[in-house]
């Protein structure tokens, strides 16, 4: 009889052992990276301005990046994201949303120069130079991110809102403590007569999703976690042109270990 009552206080404990490790996890449950793939995908953060007058060589080098035209060792790998700043006023794709823009012009200091470009966070050349913005490109397509994302989206374009599926796993490397995660809503095919000669506008970041700092994820190497991102896309956005751009970065370093991209709808 004392046998089974301590079997019972035996399994009660154990219960409440795996209830209280699944609450202190707070819902997510690190796994293994085996369904992620490493690439060698590059985020490009371009900062500019509509009149700004050095900019629209820039902005045409990464249009013909975006149109896929061979600029690179490989241009469909380059996810592109770019930011108005308030180097001039009045620039209207800084104006349709001041609160996000301003918040990565300012992570970057990039605001009292144009243009300006970081690739997976680490800056380039100054001034703009079409040789070596390709070089430093094509640097880091032959190098395999350190991290992995798997996205899948679903969106109903009544609404207007969608639920994001994230599954993000370190592939190598040391624990990065400061690391977040950010995601950007853009836009592109954009045409607007601009002070500096400009017409054509792409992957213009209109919104965040998570906060303009990122959202502090928590990732053991050779481990992924899983996350869900609710959203809703403001109703001025063409829908058919959007994409929901998804980079890991470490807050202080600013480098950026992963990057993937996805259409908002197919």
């Amino acid at each position: 009889m004392k046998l089974n009552k301590l079997f019972v206080i035996f399994l009660l404990v154990v219960a409440s052992f795996i209830t209280f490790s699944c609450e202190s996890n707070d819902g997510i449950i690190p796994q293994g990276t085996s369904n992620l793939t490493s690439k060698s995908k590059v985020l490009v953060e371009f900062f500019t301005n509509t009149s700004c007058i050095g900019c629209p060589a820039a902005g045409n080098f990464l249009n013909r990046i975006n149109n896929l035209l061979g600029v690179t060792i490989n241009d469909t790998n380059v996810v592109i994201l770019t930011v108005h700043t308030t180097m001039f006023p009045g620039d209207p794709f800084h104006l349709f949303n001041p609160v996000d823009n301003l918040c990565r012009q300012q992570y970057y200091n990039a605001g009292s120069f144009n243009p300006v470009a970081y690739t997976n966070g680490s800056i380039m050349p100054i001034p703009f130079d079409q040789n070596g913005w390709a070089s430093q490109i094509n640097q880091y397509l032959n190098i395999l991110n350190s991290f992995g994302i798997n996205a899948t989206n679903t969106f109903d374009s009544t609404s207007r809102t969608g639920t994001l599926n994230l599954q993000i796993g370190q592939f190598s490397g040391s624990q990065i403590n400061d690391l977040k995660l950010l995601i950007a809503v853009t836009e592109s095919n954009l045409h607007y007569n601009a002070p500096n000669g400009e017409t054509e506008f792409n992957n213009v970041m209109r919104a965040l999703i998570t906060p303009g700092s990122g959202q502090s994820i928590n990732i053991i190497p050779g481990q992924s976690i899983n996350l869900i991102k609710e959203y809703t896309v403001d109703s001025r956005l063409e829908l058919a042109n959007c994409k929901l751009v998804i980079f890991v970065q470490s807050l202080s370093s600013k480098e950026v270990f992963g990057v993937e991209s996805i259409k908002l709808i197919n």
